[in-house]
């Protein structure tokens, strides 16, 4: 992949990873979190996706899930 390439990918997925942050920030964590599991698909090594799933399901009630989740960042 070219440089250009992967700062293309790069930007984009910092957008994304922004919008998520926001959909949690006006307290949408059900859309929040649809859109970091759909983020994560190809972004499994981003330990920011990964937290944005956890913060997700913590503030859903998903506490089980989110401790599941956070056991993936080590």
């Amino acid at each position: 992949m070219s440089t250009a390439a992967a700062d293309s990918v790069n930007h984009a997925l910092e957008q994304d990873i922004q919008r998520i942050r926001q959909l949690q920030t006006d307290g949408q964590y059900a859309e929040a979190l649809q859109a970091a599991q759909a983020l994560s698909a190809g972004a499994e090594d981003r330990y920011e996706v990964l937290y944005l799933i956890a913060r997700s399901q913590r503030y859903l009630g998903q506490i089980d899930g989110a401790l599941q989740t956070l056991t993936r960042l080590e």
